[in-house]
């Protein structure tokens, strides 16, 4: 089942849609760990979608630097995946208010990005950071049979969630 997570506000919308994983099996040790998706920025008049790949480990620094501004609404969280598909800038102001900005630009693309900004709310973060939790359990890192029962050094524990938003 495809997870979704995303970004919103007036006046855009940054949707990632997670489809799966990568390849049918994890073939080295980092190879369970790409996630096929496609990204959606929609700020009228312009909408552009693409195929691209994050890694679990990339979905979950997000997910694990959105919870520190939550609570005293302020700070930048900043993200960027591997393959400079997106790059996020998020915001927290006053109020509760946040200010989305970055640029999506489709891998191997020759010049085609499209920049964008949006103001959004602090309430929407902590709804996108429960989609992102959701993305994570879906899709656990796989590891190749041989090595089953290790933990690799820096894979994070999600056995739970950071937070939570009510």
């Amino acid at each position: 089942m495809n997870q979704q997570v995303t970004f919103s506000g007036g006046t855009g919308r940054v949707t990632i849609e997670v489809l799966g994983y990568e390849r049918a099996t994890a073939q080295r040790h980092d190879g369970g760990d790409w996630l096929a998706s496609i990204i959606v920025v929609e700020t009228p008049p312009s909408t552009v979608e693409f195929k691209a790949a994050f890694t679990r480990h990339e979905l979950s620094t997000l997910y694990t630097r959105l919870p520190g501004p939550l609570p005293s609404l302020s700070g930048i969280v900043s993200f960027q995946n591997h393959k400079e598909d997106l790059t996020l800038e998020i915001q927290f102001l006053e109020h509760g208010a946040v200010r989305i900005s970055g640029t999506a630009k489709p891998h191997g693309s020759a010049g085609a990005t499209l920049d964008f900004r949006f103001d959004s709310h602090q309430w929407v973060m902590g709804h996108t950071a429960e989609q992102l939790w959701s993305v994570l359990r879906q899709f656990p890192v796989r590891r190749p049979r041989s090595a089953v029962g290790r933990r690799c050094a820096g894979q994070p524990n999600h056995s739970r969630p950071l937070f939570a938003v009510h």
